[in-house]
């Protein structure tokens, strides 16, 4: 079985162009850091992002972020492969680590600083062949459009107060793809349950969802 995930294309398409080009020379972990905590600021003021309060400190705003970019660039051929932080309390063990570009990275890097256009075509080629997912979803949105019904926390509030079930769900999300689809939904309600059943105890365990 294939483990994936699908990338997010509108945040790692900056951050992973100003990594690269901050790694032509080599750079440690934390320099990394600092360099992704940069670059939210910029895209907020730019108004293209948002910077969300940390709840970690300063010293490891952004570690998580920092390490998921490090580890795609690892998987896309960029990165020569080294460890990164799976866990805030291995951080400060990482803070001094270095990491250094491929041949490959060092191309592309050269597109990200040059070439942006370009370099924007090899890295979406580069996603759409590393992830299986991606392409999955792709594939999926070229036969037909993608509906994703919107719920919010102030609709779950209340829904979990009048004891709504896992099949008010169902109707509910039903409902809505009915409401946005420009043709019959290719789903009924009894598939929406099972995958909204299927979900909710992967995440949250076996006892999760039974109604």
């Amino acid at each position: 079985m294939i483990k994936d995930s699908i990338p997010r294309i509108q945040q790692i398409l900056p951050h992973m162009r100003d990594q690269l080009i901050g790694l032509r020379e080599g750079a440690t972990f934390e320099e990394a850091r600092q360099r992704y905590s940069a670059k939210v600021d910029k895209l907020a003021l730019q108004g293209a992002g948002r910077r969300t309060a940390s709840r970690v400190g300063h010293k490891d705003s952004y570690w998580a972020s920092t390490a998921d970019v490090l580890a795609e660039a690892m998987r896309l051929g960029y990165v020569n492969r080294q460890q990164v932080p799976s866990a805030r309390l291995y951080v400060e063990a990482h803070r001094d680590r270095s990491y250094s570009l491929t041949s490959l990275g060092q191309e592309v890097a050269g597109l990200a600083q040059d070439e942006v256009a370009t370099f924007c075509d090899r890295l979406a080629e580069a996603l759409f062949n590393t992830h299986p997912y991606f392409r999955a979803l792709l594939s999926k949105l070229k036969a037909a459009p993608i509906a994703c019904p919107e719920v919010t926390e102030a609709q779950v509030e209340a829904a979990g107060r009048a004891g709504c079930n896992t099949q008010y769900w169902a109707n509910y999300v039903m409902a809505e793809l009915e409401r946005v689809a420009s043709e019959e939904p290719k789903i009924d309600t009894g598939s929406i349950k099972r995958i909204i059943t299927t979900t909710v105890r992967r995440r949250f365990g076996a006892g999760a969802a039974s109604k």
